[in-house]
C-alpha cells in the first residue's frame, strides 16, 4: 500500500513552486531593446554630456583666464618690487657715503674750529708782544728827545750855572728813560719767547705748523 503514495507528493511540492515563482521573479521582457533605441539613448547621453562640459569648460576657461593674468600680474609685480628694493639698496648706500662725508666734514670742523682757538690764541700773545714793542720805541723816542734837548740845554748851559743844574736834571730824567726802554724791551723779548714756546707746544702735540697756517686759510 505504500509504494502509490509517493508521486502524489512530488507533484504537491511542484505545483506549490510553481504558484511562489512569479512573487520571487519579476516577468521578464519577451523582447530586448531594438537598436534604435540604444541609438537614441546613447545620442541622449552624449548630448547631456557635452551640455554639461561645454557649461563647465566655459566656467573653468575663464577661471582659468584670470588665474592666468593674475599670474602675469603677480610676476610683474614681483619684477617691479625687486627694481624697487634694488634701487633702494642703491639709494641706501649712497646716503651712507654722504653721511661718512658728513661725519668726516663735522670732525674736520671741529679740528679747525680747535686750531682756530690756538690760532686766535697765537694772534693774541703776537698782538701784545707788538704793542708791548710799540710802547717801547715810544718811549725810546721820548727819552732820545729829551736828551737830545738835554745836551742842548746842557751846551747852554754852560754860559749860566742855573741853565746847568736844569741840564743835570734832564740828563737824569733820560737816564730813566733808557732804563725803562731796556726793561720793556726785556718784557718783548720774554712775550717773544712765550709765544714762540706756545707755538711749539701746540706743534708738538700732533700737528705741523704748515698745517697750521692751511688751517688759518680755510678758517678765513
Amino acid at each position: 500500500a505504500s509504494p502509490p503514495s509517493a508521486p502524489s507528493v512530488v507533484t504537491t511540492s511542484a505545483a506549490a513552486t510553481a504558484m511562489a515563482s512569479p512573487a520571487l521573479h519579476p516577468a521578464i521582457q519577451p523582447t530586448l531593446p531594438s537598436a534604435e533605441t540604444q541609438r537614441h539613448v546613447s545620442e541622449a547621453r552624449a548630448a547631456v554630456v557635452a551640455s554639461i562640459g561645454n557649461m563647465l569648460d566655459s566656467e573653468l576657461q575663464s577661471r582659468a583666464g584670470i588665474l592666468h593674468s593674475n599670474a602675469a600680474a603677480l610676476e610683474k609685480q614681483e619684477r617691479d618690487v625687486l627694481r624697487a628694493t634694488d634701487g633702494l639698496r642703491k639709494e641706501t648706500a649712497k646716503l651712507k657715503a654722504e653721511a661718512d662725508k658728513a661725519a668726516r666734514k663735522v670732525k674736520e670742523l671741529g679740528n679747525v674750529q680747535n686750531w682756530a682757538e690756538v690760532l686766535e690764541r697765537g694772534f693774541l700773545v703776537l698782538e701784545e708782544t707788538v704793542r708791548l714793542a710799540n710802547g717801547g720805541e715810544d718811549s725810546d723816542d721820548a727819552g732820545s728827545q729829551c736828551s737830545c734837548s738835554c745836551s742842548e740845554c746842557g751846551s747852554e748851559s754852560d754860559m749860566d750855572v742855573e741853565e746847568g743844574e736844569g741840564s743835570d736834571g734832564g740828563n737824569g730824567n733820560a737816564g730813566n728813560g733808557a732804563e725803562n726802554g731796556a726793561e720793556r724791551r726785556m718784557d718783548v723779548d720774554a712775550m717773544s719767547d712765550a709765544s714762540r714756546s706756545l707755538m711749539d707746544l701746540d706743534s708738538s702735540t700732533g700737528t705741523g705748523r704748515a698745517k697750521g697756517s692751511e688751517t688759518a686759510s680755510i678758517s678765513t
